[in-house]
Order: structure tokens, then sequence, then C-alpha cells
């Protein structure tokens, strides 16, 4: 959904989810919540016959997981996922597949917690239970899929001296963050936006062998209901995605 202008350096890098001229679907022009959407020839991906539709709707949120975890979890890893919703549940898969040695899982909707579980996920609850999951020391990685104030704070403090922290969650536009901690823990705190080519292509693979199973938690409604579809996603909390149906 991400469309950039194939021109800048970031493009030249091979980074086009950073290019500085990019356009998103949905929000830069019209989106996919319609019977029919225009974009570039491009972007435009073939799937598997064997993978379903409705399946491969999540191949763009895994890719995002996938890119975070791909840069910052190694094997044997302790890491800590903040958030289980969409993103932050293929995040604990992705690190499981990593190697890590252990994928804990925050979150304060146990629905969601789960479906973390069912991704290999351990769940947690508070600062306590993930030092003492972590022998004291706090995780190597943290993957904060929420992004709020008080997810921020759990982070930095959940998180080991000298660890990784991937921001990848955009759920506040701003906040205070302990800057000091920041410094005195000497960590790496990385934005994660959107995947490359690359992290695209593994989704489709992953969910097309199996190794990524999401079958359970796609809850199909008519187009006409997204309304109430985006009403339940916010107020209810009893639905992971919804595929809207023309």
């Amino acid at each position: 959904p991400v469309v950039s202008c194939g021109a800048c350096a970031r493009c030249a890098e091979g980074r086009p989810n950073l290019c500085p001229n990019r356009r998103l679907m949905g929000m830069s022009f019209p989106g996919g919540f319609a019977e029919a959407c225009v974009v570039p020839a491009s972007h435009v991906l073939p799937i598997p016959d064997s993978l379903p539709d409705d399946v491969a709707s999540l191949a763009e949120p895994l890719a995002n997981a996938l890119h975070s975890v791909g840069r910052s979890v190694r094997e044997g890893d302790a890491v800590l996922v903040i958030g289980a919703g969409a993103i932050g549940s293929l995040a604990v898969r992705a690190a499981a597949l990593a190697g890590a040695r252990r994928v804990l899982v925050s979150d304060p909707l146990p629905a969601r917690l789960a479906i973390a579980r069912g991704q290999g996920g351990e769940p947690v609850d508070g600062l306590e239970a993930i030092l003492e999951a972590t022998d004291g020391e706090g995780a190597d990685v943290v993957i904060d899929a929420a992004g709020f104030p008080a997810t921020w704070e759990l982070a930095l403090q959940a998180i080991r001296f000298g660890g990784r922290l991937e921001a990848v969650g955009l759920g506040a536009v701003e906040g205070p963050i302990a800057y000091h901690t920041i410094v005195a823990k000497g960590l790496t705190i990385a934005g994660s936006y959107a995947c490359v080519d690359e992290d695209f292509d593994r989704a489709v693979s992953l969910l097309a062998n199996g190794d990524v199973d999401v079958t359970s938690w796609i809850t199909p409604m008519p187009l006409a209901d997204g309304q109430r579809a985006f009403e339940r996603l916010v107020d209810e909390g009893d639905l992971v995605k919804v595929v809207l149906e023309p």
C-alpha cells in the first residue's frame, strides 16, 4: 500500500518504505474499502492459487511484523511484544521463527493474549512478571506494537541494558518519554515503518506454506457493514481482522 517515488536516495537504497515522497493507499489516495480501486501495476502482486484471498489480505501486516523482527531479533534472544493486535501477534510468530529463546507478550485483553499464545507467545502481566521471566535482566528486544505513553514506559523499564527497541505501534501521536533511561541504559531505538519487497514476498510464502496460520483470526463482513466493523474493532474488542467482502 506504500507507493514511493522510485527516484530518491531512499528508494535507490532499496528502502522505498522510507521514501520522503511516499503516498499511502487509503490516505493519500482512495483505498480498498470499495468494490474496485486503482493502484500502480508495480504494486499488484501475484499470490499462489492455494492461498485463499482472505488469508492473503494479512500479508501486509505480516510483512510489517517481519520487517521489525528481522532487524532486531537474533537467535536465543528474549523478546517482549507489547500489544497483541494483528501486527503484535504476527510479530510474536515472526520472533519465534527467528529463533527467539522466549517470546513474552503483554496486552490487557485476554482474547488477544489467547491469539498471541497460539503464535508461540507467553502472556505476562506487568513489569515484575517480565523481569522474573528474564532472570531480572529484562528483554533483549522489545517490540512496541501499541505505541501509547504507557507502553513506551513499560518498554523502557522492561528492556535490558544495551537492548533494542522497535517502535511499531502508532497509538498516540506524542507523549512523554524517559530520555534519561534511554541514555543510561545505552538503548538502541528504531522506528519501524511498513516493509520492503523482501518482507512482503516472505509474508506471502509463510502464509501459503502454513508456517503462519491466521485463518481463525478472520471475520468476513459485507462491505456495506464496514462502519459497524470498525466500531466493533474499537469498542468491543471481540474481533482481530475483518475482511470486507463486496
